[in-house]
């Protein structure tokens, strides 16, 4: 059981960290090693897409979101 809670433990990060998202729900802490990504896969965003829209605008990646509870705008 000790080995299992040593797994969990939270460890610090090689990499620099940047936060993208919005100020409430949504925000991720990604690595700042995104050169040659192209691409964002982003399932169940509602309606709220404050990552999205930093990921193109400010990375130039596109992303592709699903989410059918969310209207089409």
């Amino acid at each position: 059981m000790l080995a299992l809670f040593e797994l969990l433990k939270p460890k610090a990060s090689p990499t620099p960290l940047h936060r993208i998202g919005g100020n409430r729900d949504g925000p991720y802490l990604l690595p700042d090693d995104l050169d040659g990504i192209t691409a964002c896969f982003s399932p169940g965003v509602d309606n709220v897409k404050y990552f999205a829209d930093t990921m193109v605008k400010r990375y130039s990646i596109d992303c592709h979101m699903c989410d059918y509870s969310s209207e089409v705008g």
